[in-house]
């Protein structure tokens, strides 16, 4: 019985330590997170897929699933030629780009074999979540955070906008950067307020670290700026 012990705690000890050298983080101030961990994507780019739609319909960008996810796919060809038919000897990469109902999109990069090499995360045009490339062998190789300086999420700032006539998952719009004057991390978002006695373009600048009004103010419709 000691045996099985020990050697089920030699088992633990070995499994809890190829997990932690899974996983790299390098932190340095000022700069996003970046972490290079061993992992193996699955999602790659079906190419014949690909062929065959675009072959029947020169037109095609891609299509919506049952759950209302609006998939779109492009190649992109070499510079020679760029605005030619669609020719799978020519093409440098592609791309495919998932947008949910709720305003949140995930575009995938692949190589011209079909295999990923980088993800890029938004919510409308802003850039959000965690950016990863990817090796030839499929491994990730860097991940950086594009929320590293905003502690106050987008699904935060969403929340925020639904107590406040709005609901930017379906429209608005939402901007984030750095404030020179206020030396902090800001968004700026704005929806169309419509109401029986008037319509008005509801704004604010919200703190990026927790979510604070900075500024509150209104427009007339229709009114899109600082």
């Amino acid at each position: 019985m000691k045996n099985i012990s020990i050697l089920l705690a030699i088992i633990l000890t070995c499994i809890s330590c190829e997990s932690k050298s899974q996983e790299k983080i390098q932190n340095t101030a000022n700069k996003n997170t970046e972490m290079i961990r061993s992992e193996i994507p699955h999602k790659k780019f079906d190419i014949q897929d690909f062929k065959r739609k675009i072959e029947a319909d020169e037109q095609y960008y891609g299509y919506t699933t049952d759950k209302g996810v609006e998939i779109r796919q492009l190649a992109v060809m070499d510079d020679i030629h760029l605005s030619q038919r669609f020719n799978e000897k020519f093409v440098v990469y592609y791309v495919q780009e998932e947008i949910g109902t709720d305003n949140f999109s995930i575009r995938y990069f692949f190589d011209k074999e079909g295999k990923l090499t980088e993800n890029k995360n938004f919510f409308s045009d802003v850039e959000t979540g965690i950016w990863k490339t990817y090796s030839k062998d499929g491994k990730v190789l860097t991940e950086v955070d594009k929320d590293q300086h905003y502690p106050f999420s987008i699904n935060e700032v969403v929340a925020f906008s639904k107590k406040h006539k709005g609901d930017l998952s379906k429209n608005g719009s939402i901007e984030r950067s750095y404030d020179e004057k206020l030396k902090k991390y800001v968004y700026e978002i704005q929806w169309i307020v419509d109401e029986s006695a008037r319509s008005y373009t509801q704004a604010y600048i919200l703190d990026g670290s927790d979510g604070k009004i900075i500024k509150e103010f209104e427009k007339p419709v229709p009114w899109i700026g600082r």
